[in-house]
């Protein structure tokens, strides 16, 4: 079982994204050596939020990184976004 950390001070964030919980599961079970991640945020020299998935034991090892509006998404685009490699880290 793929476990989801969550390494965000925004509890709204937290909320949103844990109704993706099982998506990401499904996403990381598709790509192969990915154990527990967790969700971290980063912002760029504009002050744009972004929200970074990486392995738990590597946190350098960054999975994907999306925006905000990524959790517009239904649960189906949501995984494909992140088993396609749609949102790469930058």
């Amino acid at each position: 079982q793929i476990e989801v950390a969550y390494d965000i001070d925004d509890e709204e964030l937290i909320e949103k994204l844990r109704s993706y919980e099982d998506a990401v599961r499904q996403a990381m079970a598709k790509r192969t050596e990915v154990g527990s991640v967790r969700w971290t945020t980063r912002q760029d020299d504009q002050g744009r939020l972004f929200l970074r998935l990486v392995e738990y034991s590597e946190p350098d090892n960054c999975l994907a990184e999306i925006t905000p509006l990524d959790l517009n998404a239904t649960p189906v685009e949501f995984e494909e976004m992140l088993s396609l490699n749609q949102r790469p880290c930058s």
